[in-house]
C-alpha cells in the first residue's frame, strides 16, 4: 500500500492508514504482553508490513525483536528512517520505540514525507502532521504528533491506548457526510 502510493505520488486515505496501524498495533500489543515477557518489535516500518490477498494485515521483520531483560530495555535495534529519536542516538529500545513507529507509519502515509528527506538536525522532530498534509481528520494529526513526540518519556509506550484512539479515529472516518451542521 505505501509503496504503491508513494509510486503513486498520492497520500494514503486517512481511513487506511489508520487501519493498517491498528492492526500493527494489535500485533505489537500481543508482542508487548507476551506470556514470557514483553518483546519489542524495533523494526516497524512499511517494508515490514503486508496486506495479503485477503485484506488481512501481517506485521513481519522480526530479525531486530527483542526481549526486555529483567526489567531493563533491551539493546537497541540497528535504526532507519522510522526508527524512534533514542534508537538513532544508541539508548536502549523500549515499547516507546515501536509507539513511534507506528507514529512514522501513520505519517509517512498520510504526508509521503520520508525521515530521510529531511535535514539530518531536523531528523528528530517533526513538525505537526496538520503543516504538512491536507485533508487529514484533526483526531488522526492528534494521534500522529503524539506518537512523533520526540523523547520515550513524552511519547509514552501504550500500545493499547493508541489501539483504542486509532479505533476511535476509525469510527469517525466511517460515518457518512449527511450535512455541513
Amino acid at each position: 500500500v505505501y509503496a504503491q502510493a508513494r509510486r503513486l505520488r498520492r497520500a494514503v486515505p486517512p481511513q487506511a492508514a489508520c487501519r493498517i496501524a491498528a492492526e500493527v498495533c494489535a500485533a505489537l500489543l500481543h508482542m508487548h504482553r507476551h506470556e514470557s515477557g514483553t518483546w519489542i518489535h524495533g523494526d516497524v516500518r512499511p517494508q515490514n508490513v503486508t496486506l495479503t490477498a485477503s485484506g488481512t494485515i501481517k506485521l513481519g521483520g522480526f530479525e531486530q525483536t527483542r526481549a526486555e531483560e529483567s526489567g531493563a530495555p533491551s539493546r537497541p535495534p540497528t535504526p532507519n528512517a522510522f526508527s524512534a529519536p533514542e534508537l538513532h542516538r544508541g539508548e536502549p529500545a523500549g515499547p516507546e520505540a515501536d509507539l513511534y513507529g507506528v507514529g512514522r507509519l501513520i505519517d509517512e502515509g498520510l504526508s509521503l514525507q520520508r525521515r530521510e528527506d529531511r535535514p539530518a538536525f531536523e531528523r528528530d522532530v517533526w513538525p505537526s502532521l496538520a503543516t504538512r498534509s491536507r485533508d487529514v481528520p484533526a483526531r488522526v494529526i492528534r494521534i500522529v504528533d503524539a506518537a512523533l513526540l520526540p523523547t520515550p518519556r513524552e511519547r509514552g509506550d501504550d500500545i493499547a491506548a493508541l489501539w483504542e484512539e486509532l479505533e476511535r479515529a476509525l469510527v469517525d472516518l466511517e460515518r457518512p457526510f449527511t450535512s455541513l451542521d
